[in-house]
């Protein structure tokens, strides 16, 4: 009859165990370099030669040979707590090391290798061996001594510190994560169990040490773990939990684009199912994620920002995608983490917005705007500043330009200290400047200095205003405002010379009539004195006393009519205006003045061209012909002096008659040599002339602009440019139907 040899069967299930644990160690040997596969492969070394030592000694059961077997058995019991204790820290730990303290562990493990192979001598870990055999088993039976005890309470006390451990972990894990440290518990717990068997159960469980077998069970979840469930793949259990507690979204998927795992923030952004187990369809779940996360899938870690809807909004989000493991160049996971960014995209948006409308507005602003360093360097310049000033941005930007006149230099680097010295206050004053073609223009300047980089002011802006046509205003309005007291007091002036000069030409005529009229009361004076009249008249003509006397008549007539003029300058007539058509007036101002010639000044106003464009269709005025007359006269005599004084050899007038906005107005233009500014500014002054002394006293075209202004409602200007020639404007309201 066959009998069953159990040390065979044994001895298979042994080397079984020990076949997985190889199997898990070979599987493993290419990830070799990570804490947590480091320390399983050492502990997988340590179970597979138990498993074969164990085998070994079921098919050799010798006594001789049993002791080696029982030594390097030993020594794998020795170290394998220390292992399995290391793994779980690794396991569930982020430290790239375990902590120090731990490695002092494992002077235990090197005390008990040499009491091991030094046994004969002290007998502190057994005391003897016999071997014990029944025909199918032999089974050695050991008198246990004070070391193999303390082996025992070593590796136990490891053991259970590290299943409390992972026993603490499950509490909170979840999915994939809580699997793993399931099937790691149970391949603890086997061989734990039958070791407790072998060392405190009853006379036949300590007769043989089954632990080695239940290694087998031990590798069989190892492998699950391992093959199902990623184990040492994926992400450590305390990087879960801080993942777990993170306010932000976090998801795991495995190579084939399933969820494995998301954190609460994820379900409760997007929805996911809670159920890990046989993973979740990302594509599914979230399909606009999805797509975008296929498009920027690579090898290398991606920080980027995306765009999706959740929900009925759009929300932006900042995304980072991260390679957990490569494996033979194919990726075994990605870790997505989302950051909801939305706020914050909206804030910047906002203000770009407002940087983008700031910017328009300085760049639509028709006042020069430009902005300076602490050095007075300019940073920026808007469109009006290069129009106005005519620097375009590449020659001033950074530059420093001089465009501060040389006599208020020193002013303007005081007004600069005093901005800077107080940022943030606005600063008014005006100023000029020279423009790039060396153009001074009035500008009013309003600044204010601001910190642009730290907490000193080291920035400014200023807005420019150009001014200079309200300055010319202000000096026409003063201007009218001076002609308009001059008026007064020509007024008083001429009421004041009137009386002396009536006198003066009255007794200037007695006297002239004495001398030479024979009046009886001539005749009886001369021959009372026995004076010869016709004799005295002789003197008188030889030392031309006569001819005095017609230039003291001349010259009162002459200062009657300016005194005429000045009363004409100093109120408004009160004669009777009839309706007339300006350019008739001129025509006949033009045909009276062409019998005129200047023997003094040497021209003749027949030989300057007239040129006519008037206007068809414009109405009469109402007016007073002899003002209006005098006007023209005034205007077209002092430019024929003008072309005449200047050589211009052929010297023409152009005139034009318009009908704008209720206005009829006359030009008259010459090509005689011009006028500056400041002849302009001054011509229709009272008494203001360019003429020699002698030559003219300044009233007719100030008379000529007062009867424009005050008799007639209107207005006369006047437009020149030296060397280029000079035109009048007159504006007199039309008739009214």
């Amino acid at each position: 009859m066959y009998t069953l040899n159990l040390s065979v069967i044994f001895a298979s299930l042994s080397f079984f165990s020990g076949l997985l644990s190889l199997f898990i160690i070979v599987k493993l040997s290419s990830h070799w370099g990570k804490k947590a596969v480091n320390v399983f492969i050492f502990l997988m070394i340590s179970t597979f030669v138990w498993s074969v030592v164990d085998g070994l000694g079921f098919m050799y059961p010798e006594a001789a040979s049993r002791m080696w077997w029982y030594r390097i058995n030993y020594l794998s019991a020795a170290w394998i707590g220390l292992f399995l204790f290391y793994f779980v820290r690794s396991l569930v730990d982020t430290k790239p090391v375990l902590d120090k303290r731990y490695y002092l562990l494992a002077i235990f493990p090197v005390i008990m290798t040499f009491l091991v192979f030094t046994n004969d001598f002290h007998h502190l870990v057994w005391q003897d061996l016999r071997v014990v055999d029944n025909g199918r088993l032999s089974v050695p039976v050991y008198s246990h001594a004070p070391g193999f005890w303390a082996t025992i309470v070593f590796s136990y006390g490891l053991v259970f510190w590290a299943c409390m451990i992972l026993i603490h972990a499950l509490k909170k894990s979840r999915g994939r994560i809580k699997q793993q440290l399931m099937l790691v518990l149970a391949g603890i717990l086997s061989p734990l169990v039958f070791s407790i068997l072998y060392a405190f159960g009853s006379e036949t469980f300590r007769q043989i040490d089954f632990t080695p077998l239940a290694f087998s069970f031990s590798g069989i979840f190892f492998i699950v773990a391992l093959q199902r469930y990623q184990m040492l793949n994926l992400i450590p259990f305390i990087h879960k939990i801080v993942i777990e507690n993170m306010t932000d979204p976090v998801i795991v998927l495995d190579r084939n684009y399933q969820i494995i795992d998301a954190n609460p923030a994820a379900k409760n952004s997007f929805g996911i199912k809670d159920d890990f187990l046989n993973g979740v369809s990302f594509k599914d779940s979230l399909p606009q994620l999805y797509e975008q996360i296929i498009s920027l899938i690579q090898h290398t870690p991606l920080e980027t920002q995306i765009s999706f809807q959740t929900g009925p909004a759009l929300k932006h989000w900042n995304l980072s995608l991260s390679v957990l493991e490569k494996k033979k160049n194919h990726q075994i996971g990605w870790l997505i983490i989302l950051k909801d960014i939305t706020a914050r995209k909206t804030a910047q948006d906002a203000l770009l917005e407002s940087g983008r409308l700031h910017r328009l507005v300085l760049e639509i602003s028709p006042n020069p705007i430009a902005f300076y360093n602490k050095k007075l360097r300019p940073t920026y310049i808007n469109p009006a500043f290069s129009r106005v000033f005519g620097w375009e941005p590449y020659e001033i930007l950074g530059n420093n330009i001089h465009f501060v006149p040389e006599d208020i230099l020193a002013l303007t680097r005081r007004n600069v200290d005093e901005i800077f010295r107080h940022p943030g206050k606005n600063h008014n004053f005006v100023s000029r400047r020279h423009t790039k073609s060396g153009e001074v223009l009035d500008v009013n300047i309003s600044a204010v200095s601001f910190c642009a980089k730290g907490d000193s002011p080291d920035s400014m802006v200023v807005n420019y205003t150009d001014i200079t046509h309200i300055k010319k205003a202000e000096e026409i309005v003063i201007q009218s405002e001076k002609m308009l007291s001059v008026g007064g007091l020509a007024a008083g002036m001429a009421h004041e010379i009137n009386n002396p000069l009536a006198g003066i030409l009255q007794n200037n005529q007695v006297i002239m009539d004495r001398l030479t009229r024979d009046l009886p009361a001539n005749v009886r004076a001369a021959e009372n004195c026995g004076l010869d009249l016709e004799k005295m008249r002789d003197y008188l003509e030889q030392r031309e006393i006569f001819v005095m006397m017609d230039l003291i008549r001349a010259s009162g007539l002459q200062a009657a009519k300016i005194v005429a003029n000045m009363l004409s300058f100093s109120r408004k007539s009160e004669k009777r205006k009839d309706t007339h058509y300006l350019h008739d007036i001129l025509d006949d101002t033009i045909e009276m003045v062409s019998s005129d010639y200047n023997m003094k000044k040497n021209y003749d106003f027949r030989l300057i061209e007239i040129v006519r464009e008037y206007q068809t269709g414009v109405p009469p005025v109402p007016c007073e012909k002899n003002e209006i007359q005098q006007v023209f006269l005034n205007i077209l005599k002092n430019g024929a002096e003008a072309m005449a004084d200047a050589g211009v050899a052929l010297p023409r007038y152009i005139l034009r008659s318009s009908y704008i906005r209720n206005e009829v107005v006359i030009e008259i233009e010459d090509n005689g040599p011009g006028m500056a500014d400041a002849t302009q500014n001054r011509i229709f002054e009272p008494f203001f002339t360019t003429k020699e002394v002698g030559s003219g006293i300044g009233l007719g075209l100030s008379v000529s602009y007062f009867i424009i202004s005050k008799n007639h409602g209107g207005a006369l200007s006047v437009e020149s440019v030296p060397d280029k020639g000079t035109t009048f404007f007159i504006k007199i309201p039309a008739q009214k139907n």
